[in-house]
């Protein structure tokens, strides 16, 4: 093989690496913004207890439990990871938490181990109820 061919395909392999950098980069760029209740992609500074609502926007019960996930991510800001997740949206988490029915609630500890599982809709004073028996107040009372 002459010197010039092997320049030339160095210089391919290296283009090709640098289009795989950049479309991975690309990937990761077009994703918005993960915001506390809604992205299982987001991830707290410090790891903290967890509570995932499964749902889809079709479902009926999903969007009655859309306005409570909302008001608990707000009020357990700092000490619960509070995240809405579509189950047609995000296959992989939902695969992983093995979710069959719609809504889901699943209550996780600080390292990621499932507590609790609910299917269903959860009233919100259940679910505070339930969060107070695994040790988790609101505004880290």
């Amino acid at each position: 093989m002459s010197g010039n061919a092997r320049i030339v395909i160095i210089v391919v392999l290296a283009l090709a690496i640098a289009a795989i950098l950049v479309m991975k980069k690309g990937r990761n760029a077009e994703a918005p913004a993960p915001s506390p209740a809604s992205s299982p992609a987001a991830s707290p500074q410090r790891k903290l207890p967890a509570l995932y609502e499964f749902g889809a926007g079709k479902c009926v019960q999903c969007k009655n439990m859309a306005p409570i996930i909302e008001a608990l991510a707000a009020e357990y800001v700092g000490v619960l990871d509070v995240r809405k997740i579509d189950v047609n949206k995000d296959q992989e988490i939902t695969e992983k938490h093995r979710i069959v029915t719609i809504p889901c609630q699943v209550f996780l500890d600080s390292e990621g181990r499932e507590l609790f599982r609910h299917e269903g809709f959860f009233e919100k004073a259940a679910i505070v109820k339930k969060l107070d028996e695994l040790g988790v107040k609101p505004g880290g009372h």
